[in-house]
């Protein structure tokens, strides 16, 4: 019996295209009144957890757009994207310019934003929630010295001896480095 509830799982799909189109109106309105490609980035992002929680890390990453460190870049480089035709102006950088038909460069600095954060934040999210360790992870090698019941290092393990000598002798007094409190 799967631990997973039924109705979670056949409801991610509809919710993940609900909070999907929630992202895109807020990323759409938030140059004029509050919202904007950060606030929607953080949807986007409730959207893919929903997913990655309810089904699993790879139907989320099946669904998103692009894989999570592509579309960080992608957002990246459409916020810097978003600048220079201020630069190529004679403005600063970033000095924002808006055509007659209401489309300006705030929107696609926006729209930079939006997938900076959508990508960063599901690159954490999904090695969290994947059940697979990271690969070059230095825990690895501690963990097959672990002890099953706590996940605790055993007291014979070299770190947990190198703890011991320095924790302080009187659980009651902090050993500070000249003897005296500071």
């Amino acid at each position: 019996m799967s631990p997973r509830s039924p109705l979670l799982v056949w409801a991610a799909g509809p919710l993940y295209w609900l909070l999907i189109a929630a992202a895109l109106w807020l990323l759409l309105r938030g140059h004029n009144e509050p919202g904007g490609g950060f606030i929607a980035g953080l949807v986007a992002v409730a959207a893919s957890s929903l997913l990655a929680l309810s089904r699993d890390v790879a139907a989320a990453r099946r669904w998103q757009p692009l894989a999570p460190l592509p579309l960080a870049m992608l957002g990246v480089g459409l916020a810097a994207l978003a600048g220079l035709p201020g630069v190529l102006g004679g403005q600063p950088f970033l000095s924002h310019l808006w055509l007659e038909s209401g489309l300006s460069t705030v929107l696609l600095f926006d729209l930079g934003v939006f997938c900076a954060v959508w990508g960063a934040l599901t690159g954490y999210l999904y090695p969290l929630l994947n059940d697979q360790p990271l690969e070059n992870s230095q825990q690895d090698e501690h963990q097959q010295d672990a002890n099953p019941q706590n996940n605790y290092p055993r007291d014979d393990h070299p770190l947990a001896a190198n703890l011991r000598d320095k924790a302080p002798r009187d659980k009651h007094r902090l050993d500070y480095p000249r003897g005296e409190a500071p």
